[in-house]
């Protein structure tokens, strides 16, 4: 029997599985292959559901349908379904693809519960928003709830025969259904859904169904009291993204609150197309945030981002986006870098490729300065900058120290005039940004700089080893 590459793969995956099915103690310490009591349960599902701002009658109906609030079967394994590739898994089903905790997710209850509220907490984020986007009003998480299925067209009401799997969910979420302790599993509430004829393709904004149903996030609602109409905070602005080497560089405008304080900004990014629904978060900076750095690890392919804002109560704006960028990858053992700068333009080309700058080269005592990333960053050095000393230390090939306003600087600790020709040439801070003196630097590191008056350019080149 010859057995295909994908049936390969889901075969590997089942072994890996039965594999993991013999293990210390989880939840309550009972032992691995046997569920906790359905009280345990359902105060884990509640727990998580409130750590991620969802309301807990959402998390708790999603987890019956997706496997009857089973973490194990009867013969001790792990509840799992699976499809072409890949394992749906555990009491969430959450799905192996791409995954590094798969034995976690398959051993651990809490584990797996607290994965699935953070990913239906992503889902809230990303998809269009319903009415005032209040996370507490149960009917504006149709489209969340829709999107933890696949935000794709099987899940749409007005598909004939489709899975709707949102609807499965509402229609369960009504019903009383008792756990092994007599006890509902949660309180059954009727949520409005949303006519189909308001959901087009492609899928946005729609007001929020009425009559509209209370979850039990920040207290509860008690009838009676006074509803106003949540304010989220605005969507950034400005977002733009430049590749640099081995990095991606975001940026944008900061947003305003609205109802509630804002808490940070969450960053997205896919790669390859962009599909807001298959992004992933990378990065949650702090509210004053005006820029992030991704890492990675990226590779030589477009990426895409998204920026939004959200508050202390998980409210959240529009992701703004997405930006396309692709960083620049070295794998070369000997990389030529060749920076092109001229002055008064706020751009570098690094082996061809224009970068933005956000402040131009300027030309200052008759020597170029510019901000210190643009130089110290291709070069290979670390930067690193004191501000009580007003110091900025450059870490790579050698250490070099340099202070605003000081002409000397220090070169694996052995004192240096910046320019012996010119003692004015120093480095200072221009609108918030170190400016350095580029022949300096660069001439410290071994690169070679070369000035051309006419087009007013200044070439840096180094034989880097990497």
């Amino acid at each position: 029997m010859c057995l295909s590459n994908r049936s390969i793969v889901l075969v590997l995956i089942v072994a890996m599985v039965l594999s993991l099915c013999v293990g210390p103690g989880t939840a309550l310490g009972t032992p691995l292959g046997v569920n906790p009591p359905v009280t345990y349960i359902r105060a884990s599902l509640k727990a998580a559901a409130l750590r991620y701002n969802v309301p807990s009658v959402i998390l708790m109906a999603i987890a019956y349908q997706e496997s009857g609030w089973r973490q194990f079967d009867a013969n001790g394994n792990t509840v799992t379904g699976s499809d072409t590739t890949s394992l749906d898994i555990g009491i969430m089903q959450i799905n192996s693809s791409g995954r590094t905790d798969v034995a976690r997710l398959m051993t651990d209850i809490d584990y797996n519960i607290d994965t699935g509220a953070k990913m239906l907490d992503g889902k809230w984020k990303l998809t269009p928003g319903i009415g005032d986007r209040d996370r507490n009003v149960l009917e504006n998480w149709y489209y969340a709830i829709w999107a933890y299925n696949g935000f794709s067209s099987t899940n749409n009401p007005n598909t004939p025969g489709g899975r709707h799997f949102q609807d499965s969910i509402l229609a369960l979420m009504a019903r009383q259904v008792l756990g092994s302790d007599g006890q509902p599993l949660w309180p059954p509430v009727a949520v409005t859904p949303p006519s189909p004829a308001l959901v087009v393709s492609p899928v946005g904004w729609i007001p929020t169904p009425q009559p509209v149903h209370y979850g039990d996030l920040y207290g509860g609602f008690n009838p009676g009291n006074p509803v106003g109409v949540l304010q989220g905070p605005a969507d950034p602005g400005a977002l733009a993204a430049a590749g640099e080497i081995g990095q991606v560089r975001i940026t944008w405008s900061p947003s305003t609150a609205g109802s509630y304080t804002v808490l940070r900004y969450d960053i997205y990014r896919s790669q390859g197309a962009p599909d807001i629904q298959k992004a992933e978060l990378v990065a949650e900076t702090k509210p004053d945030a005006t820029q992030f750095v991704d890492i990675g690890p990226l590779q030589r392919t477009p990426y895409y981002y998204w920026v939004l804002c959200e508050d202390i109560r998980g409210d959240v704006s529009n992701p703004v986006g997405p930006v396309e960028v692709q960083p620049i990858i070295m794998t070369s053992p000997i990389t030529k870098i060749i920076l092109v700068f001229t002055l008064d333009k706020p751009a570098v080309v690094m082996n061809g490729v224009t970068i933005p700058m956000d402040t131009a080269p300027e030309l200052e005592n008759g020597r170029t300065i510019l901000p210190i990333r643009y130089i110290a960053t291709p070069l290979g050095t670390q930067v690193l900058w004191d501000s009580k000393e007003q110091k900025v230390t450059l870490l790579g090939s050698k250490k070099v120290e340099l202070w605003i306003g000081k002409p000397k600087a220090t070169v694996d600790g052995i004192d240096v005039l910046i320019d012996p020709a010119n003692p004015m040439v120093a480095p200072r801070i221009s609108g918030g940004r170190t400016m350095l003196p580029l022949r300096f630097i660069s001439e410290t590191f071994g690169a070679e700089i070369v000035y051309d008056p006419l087009p007013r350019t200044v070439t840096v080149t180094l034989n880097k080893t990497t």
